[in-house]
């Protein structure tokens, strides 16, 4: 899936797009990756706290979207290029990048 939420780096704030990678959920003060296959359904009012998910920044480059490629003293850091995110720090589902998406629905 494809979402977006906001990257601070300094003073500046963006909303950028992020390719979601994982799934992890929380069981007995641990955090396990979700291995079978969950649909999560996207609100803003989900305050789900024991969901997280691994983000990688995505750039579009013509029609396509493409990994961010990490590079030193490059725009973004690495803790704005990988995250770890909640449900509620995603501003919005954009769209699906292949059948395997996690998001089942787009709000």
């Amino acid at each position: 899936s494809l979402v977006v939420l906001r990257c601070q780096r300094g003073k500046s704030v963006s909303k950028e797009n992020y390719r979601v990678l994982g799934s992890f959920s929380k069981h007995y003060k641990k955090w396990y990756p979700i291995v079978k296959k969950h649909k999560f359904q996207w609100s803003r009012d989900n305050q789900d706290k024991d969901v997280r998910f691994l983000v990688s920044m995505m750039v579009m480059s013509g029609t396509s979207w493409k990994d961010y490629k990490l590079e030193k003293g490059g725009q973004f850091g690495p803790s704005c290029v990988f995250r770890v995110c909640t449900m509620e720090e995603i501003e919005e589902v954009v769209g699906k990048l292949d059948e395997g998406d996690i998001f089942s629905g787009l709000c």
